[in-house]
């Protein structure tokens, strides 16, 4: 099978839906078998509490580091490297959890793999995803994090009351290695922005004119043969290429106090992309907050 017919639209968001529900696994056995830990560790409700919110401090500490190093790294290896931490994490809670402390330690991990695989994933897919087709893949990509969750919560219940709460656990190590593997194996590699700007340097070289050493004049300088300087006619003539649909809904609704009316303006933007000089490349804008400042795939106004 070709690459080209390997990586359609269809097959990767259903690969990267799966994907994600199994990365998930582990993301709902410690708040699903609470009852029997809360028994069996004596735990306080303020130490339950604590082993569930250290989860979303350790997916808080994650996102902003690893969502923005998809930038300059490959999107599949940083999530191959988030769900080693989830199934890092899920395995120690399985063979070393005894109490809080240890608990909290593997929480902790398990959180900060969550938030290495849900925003990397979605880049990941959308990488290779244009207009209508990167709108939808996002959808069902976003609504398979609800998947996830309800596989967690009714496996590991399941496997906790046949096998005990540590085979529960190991169940949610097993999933994130099935979704790297899904993940590093069948999906595209991922765009980062080293390779968009060395792309981008040619067309620009053109416009400067540099002295032999490389270095630009002072403004004394020109006139003259030692002059050095920037073109900038063709700054800010780059194009722009948009397209989308407007959505208009009226309605008056006669009452005995008066009339009221209710009007909804919605707009849909497919696609918005523009260049910063004449002849250069196209950055995409929807959905972004790109060089030209947000552009919203959907407004509304009520």
């Amino acid at each position: 099978m070709t690459s080209s017919r390997l990586h359609t639209p269809v097959r990767m968001t259903a690969l990267m839906c799966i994907a994600e529900a199994l990365s998930m696994t582990g993301f709902a056995c410690y708040t699903t078998l609470l009852p029997v830990l809360l028994k069996e560790w004596a735990l306080s409700n303020t130490e339950a509490g604590l082993i569930g919110g250290i989860f979303y401090a350790g997916y808080m500490v994650a996102v902003p580091v690893l969502s923005s190093l998809t930038d300059r790294v490959d999107s599949r290896r940083i999530y191959a490297f988030a769900c080693t931490l989830s199934a890092l994490g899920a395995a120690c809670f399985a063979l070393f959890a005894q109490g809080l402390w240890s608990a909290l330690a593997c929480q902790f991990v398990i959180g900060a793999g969550l938030g290495g695989t849900y925003m990397p994933g979605l880049k990941s897919l959308t990488d290779h995803l244009q207009w209508a087709a990167q709108s939808r893949a996002t959808a069902f990509y976003t609504a398979a994090f609800g998947l996830g969750s309800s596989i967690s919560i009714v496996v590991s219940g399941k496997i906790a009351a046949a096998f005990g709460w540590p085979a529960a656990f190991a169940f949610g190590a097993i999933g994130p290695v099935l979704a790297a593997l899904l993940v590093i194996v069948c999906m595209p590699k991922g765009r980062v922005h080293a390779a968009h700007e060395s792309a981008a340097a040619p067309a620009l070289q053109q416009y400067f004119h540099p002295l032999p050493n490389g270095t630009l004049s002072l403004g004394n300088e020109c006139p003259g043969d030692t002059c050095a300087y920037v073109d900038q006619a063709y700054l800010n003539l780059g194009k722009v290429r948009t397209n989308g649909f407007d959505i208009s809904a009226q309605y008056r609704l006669a009452s005995p106090i008066g009339k009221f009316d209710f009007a909804l303006n919605s707009t849909y933007v497919a696609k918005y992309e523009f260049q910063d000089f004449k002849d250069g490349y196209w950055v995409q804008n929807v959905g972004t907050y790109g060089e030209s400042g947000p552009v919203f795939r959907w407004q509304h106004n009520l």
